[in-house]
């Protein structure tokens, strides 16, 4: 694995670990997106992304979810229900 993705994956577990600290679920990602969308940012200098975590998401990272992907075919199943 990259040297960036396994410390991607490090700061996703900090920030998840810090919001579970503030009294949320463990698998709240939802509570922890900014902090984790901020440190991505900074990690791999990023520019021009979006001002939050959810233009990212929209903007960026939709983007790159093409049918034939596992994350497709969930995504497709959870809104469609095929």
């Amino acid at each position: 694995m990259p040297r960036e993705s396994t410390g991607l994956l490090a700061d996703k577990a900090s920030a998840i670990a810090a919001s579970q600290s503030r009294g949320n679920p463990q698998d709240d990602v939802k509570s922890a997106a900014g902090e984790i969308y901020n440190i991505a940012k900074r990690r791999l200098r990023l520019t021009a992304v979006g001002n939050d975590q959810m233009a990212f998401a929209r903007a960026t990272l939709a983007p790159l979810i093409k049918p034939g992907m596992r994350v497709y075919a969930e995504l497709e199943e959870d809104v469609f229900g095929m």
